[in-house]
């Protein structure tokens, strides 16, 4: 028959190449559900793309590239006299990707500059660039091919030298699951329990930027990894950011502006005819695939709404940093054509499935 064999044993769940990539898919639509199975607002966040006299008001963030057209989209409330600089950030074909589909961002600055609250898209790392292109999208900006099985992999790898390349790492650790990460973990454990080789993370990665403030960058989503099915190549691993958001400040003030972002995030209220629109282009772009080598679906948004300049943009950008074990899903789909698995059954059957498309 040729080409390598993978022996285990019948009805093993989660089996072959195509298996993960439609689990992906599937895990995909899931985060951004509700209890009732539509896609719902991940924490996203909002403000204006100018500072609100006087402070302390509620920022309702426009969105010129609304599925119905232009109209708000997020409402926030800001720390009195802060500057809030704001966007919806639109994945496009052209470079412009990220975890969610439909991203608001926003920086809140302190009047005097030295701290500041701030919200961006969500990553999307996987060691397959197929993982990305499936839902009408291709590399670039935060949908970055590399390796990062875990949180504190992102965030070391990936986060903070996309975000802060002059930051010099102090600590990286594990903390308590954000609100929006423990509200999908009874749909992970469903997967888990499904056969699905899926992980939940929040970490916390503490940086001292060249200004000598403190920053502290909170990452939180989920991990799904394959076998390794060939030594040298890497095994498809999938990390999804469903949060992301930083807290900056001299060090004797840190604690205090934690709590100013709390309150923050908390204020953070999505307009229901904004988010139901979205949810039903969400679910239409990612709904799952599971046919052997079968193709995603939809095309990408507009293109940047412009206005916070760190995020959007009409058109592209090219691909954020690599890590460990990036490698050409083209070369890997050869590799992997001649793969074939091998099943023992409880009969003495001994059947082999062959994995490539």
């Amino acid at each position: 028959m040729g080409g390598p064999v993978i022996s285990h044993r019948c009805k093993r769940p989660g089996r072959g190449r195509a298996a993960l990539r439609g689990a992906g898919l599937a895990m995909t639509a899931l985060l951004v559900a509700g209890c009732d199975g539509r896609p719902q607002a991940q924490g996203g966040g909002g403000g204006a793309p100018w500072p609100m006299p006087g402070g302390g008001g509620v920022h309702t963030i426009f969105d010129p590239l609304g599925p119905n057209g232009p109209g708000p989209a997020v409402d926030v409330t800001p720390p009195p006299g802060w500057k809030v600089e704001s966007a919806v950030r639109w994945d496009n074909p052209s470079g412009q990707c990220s975890y969610a589909m439909a991203s608001p961002v926003f920086r809140m600055t302190s009047p005097d500059g030295r701290a500041s609250i701030e919200q961006f898209p969500g990553f999307l790392v996987t060691t397959s660039e197929q993982d990305i292109r499936r839902r009408g999208s291709v590399p670039g900006g935060f949908c970055i091919i590399a390796m990062a099985e875990t949180g504190q992999a992102l965030a070391q790898r990936i986060a903070v030298p996309f975000l802060r390349p002059q930051a010099r790492i102090l600590n990286i650790r594990d903390v308590p699951f954000d609100p929006a990460v423990a509200a999908i973990q009874p749909r992970m454990q469903q997967l888990q329990a499904a056969g699905v080789p899926v992980s939940l993370y929040t970490v916390e990665a503490t940086i001292e930027n060249p200004d000598q403030t403190i920053e502290k960058i909170i990452l939180g989503g989920t991990v799904s990894a394959g076998p390794q099915m060939l030594a040298g190549v890497p095994p498809l691993v999938l990390n999804q950011n469903v949060v992301g958001y930083s807290v900056r400040a001299p060090a004797p003030q840190l604690a205090e502006i934690e709590a100013l972002a709390a309150r923050v995030r908390a204020s953070i209220r999505p307009r229901p005819e904004w988010q139901n629109a979205v949810n039903a282009r969400t679910a239409q772009l990612t709904a799952p695939v599971f046919p052997r080598g079968g193709g995603g679906g939809g095309t990408g948004g507009g293109g940047g709404t412009g206005g916070y300049a760190p995020y959007t943009g009409g058109g592209g950008g090219g691909a954020g940093p690599s890590g460990g074990g990036v490698h050409s899903d083209g070369a890997q789909q050869q590799r992997i054509d001649g793969i074939y698995e091998q099943e023992h059954c409880a009969d003495g059957r001994v059947v082999s499935i062959h994995v490539g498309c």
